[in-house]
């Protein structure tokens, strides 16, 4: 695989983090789009609009044809997927706002004039469908997303980079030709050190 895929792949993934994250911050006060745009007020529509095409960047960049995909690979692809699973749940809460008359989300003023509610932040008003406690697990999931994507992109890089022999690396999942192992749980740790292969 081009070291260029597993790349774009990460970059994709992180920038959706970083995006994701802010959104969700306690002490974020200025709406930034994913494509740099900067906002006192934002409706809730196009912090929708945002989320679906950062999903779609996701989703294009693991649009791989690898006839030989590594677990390195599957492991980046898999990650990458688990996004669907933090915005399906959002896009469902803002619904829900937009329903309570929730239109827009002003950083410098929280008013109500008839046709529409503006509150100060995003996370204030994900609290209030949510709770604080399920916001909090959120933001957790998005920094797992990071430390996984960041220790599974190294572990892909390296593993492409091995001079496997000419029958091709190993496509188990968990091939005893590989002693380190991209961890999946929160925490993840990836140890790039090849195993000793035993003689039958």
């Amino acid at each position: 695989m081009d070291p260029g895929t597993a790349i774009g792949i990460a970059a994709a993934v992180l920038q959706f983090v970083d995006f994701g994250t802010d959104l969700l911050s306690e002490t974020y006060r200025i709406y930034k789009s994913p494509s740099g745009i900067i906002a006192g007020e934002v409706a809730l529509s196009t912090i929708v609009e945002d989320l679906n095409a950062e999903l779609a960047q996701i989703q294009t960049a693991v649009l791989v044809d690898d006839a030989h995909r590594s677990p390195a690979l599957n492991e980046l692809l898999r990650i990458s997927r688990e996004c669907e699973q933090v915005v399906t749940p959002l896009r469902e809460a803002i619904k829900r706002m937009q329903k309570d008359g929730v239109q827009e989300i002003s950083h410098e003023k929280a008013t109500v004039d008839g046709k529409r509610t503006l509150v100060k932040s995003f996370r204030t008003a994900l609290e209030g469908i949510w709770n604080r406690k399920k916001v909090e697990e959120t933001v957790r999931t998005l920094q797992d997303l990071s430390r996984r994507m960041t220790s599974a992109t190294l572990f892909c890089l390296w593993y492409d980079a091995q001079p496997w022999p000419e029958v091709g690396p190993p496509k188990q999942k968990h091939s005893p030709w590989l002693q380190g192992r991209v961890k999946t749980e929160s925490g993840a740790r990836c140890s790039l050190r090849p195993a000793v292969r035993q003689n039958d």
